[in-house]
């Protein structure tokens, strides 16, 4: 399969085994990372996935599955104490099927991973591609879960129509990885017939207990620790012949997803 990105054309593949005798859903992501990985190939991040799904030649293909990417959301606190979101679609902790190994397990199929990851992530804010395209996002948490707790007063659903997630969730542009490319992949959502999406990213509905220092459902905030998830996206019909398209950070009752799309390294020599 021949993938365009950024003007480059590079080989493609579908990278996917299921390998139910592991111990865990983490094993299974490191697995199949290591398969992309192989060869001299490598997952694409979700910003490259969209740009895929937005102009390839394969696009109707990649429309009608699903898939996992190493673009992570993770939650945790700067030196300062304060609580933050980070959406980084860059190599990271969890990017090597090593650490993958190595994590321990949280709420929702999530990691916990050791704070200094976190600050190294970071110290990435504001990193862009060669093409000047942001690659990480930091948002205040406080700030973001009001926007989201809004969001969902305002459509009383965590499933909308495509237009109103796009154009007023707060974690859609960060998670789709730009305005100019969230517009686009609203262009595609149409021309596909998907009507309506949801972000389910694990953050509404939460409140941080300042005494004990955590937020008491999904994302604790360890002196020690933050909460990571992979980035995944998908496809899902529960009104017929409305489709809904799904961005979610990983999720363990979606645990069927963990198929990456991987591009070598390296580009095609050109003819």
């Amino acid at each position: 399969m021949k993938l365009k990105l950024n003007n480059k054309e590079y080989e493609g593949r579908f990278i996917h085994e299921d390998k139910y005798s592991l111990d865990c859903l983490a094993s299974e992501l490191a697995y199949n990372l290591e398969l992309s990985q192989a060869n001299g190939f490598r997952p694409v991040f979700m910003n490259e996935l969209i740009d895929l799904r937005n102009k390839s030649k394969e696009r109707k293909n990649l429309m009608n599955r699903v898939f996992i990417t190493p673009s992570i959301k993770a939650t945790g606190r700067t030196k300062q104490g304060k609580g933050v979101i980070i959406y980084a679609h860059t190599n990271n902790y969890l990017s090597n099927p090593e650490n993958l190994r190595k994590i321990k397990s949280h709420e929702e199929g999530s990691a916990v991973v050791p704070i200094k990851e976190f600050h190294k992530l970071l110290d990435l804010d504001g990193i862009t591609d060669e093409n000047q395209n942001k690659l990480v996002w930091v948002m205040d948490y406080s700030t973001t879960r009001k926007k989201i707790l809004q969001f969902y007063s305002k459509y009383k659903s965590k499933i909308s129509n495509v237009n109103n997630v796009l154009n007023e969730h707060p974690e859609a542009i960060p998670f789709l990885c730009g305005e100019e490319r969230a517009r686009e992949y609203l262009k595609t959502l149409e021309e596909f017939g998907i009507n309506f999406m949801k972000v389910f990213t694990g953050s509404e509905g939460e409140e941080i207990d300042k005494e004990k220092n955590y937020f008491p459902l999904r994302y604790e905030f360890f002196e020690e620790n933050s909460v990571w998830r992979f980035l995944g996206i998908y496809e899902y019909s529960p009104f017929g012949e409305d489709l809904v398209e799904f961005l979610n950070s990983y999720q363990h009752i979606h645990s069927n997803i963990t198929e990456f799309l991987a591009i070598r390294k390296k580009p095609n020599k050109e003819k």
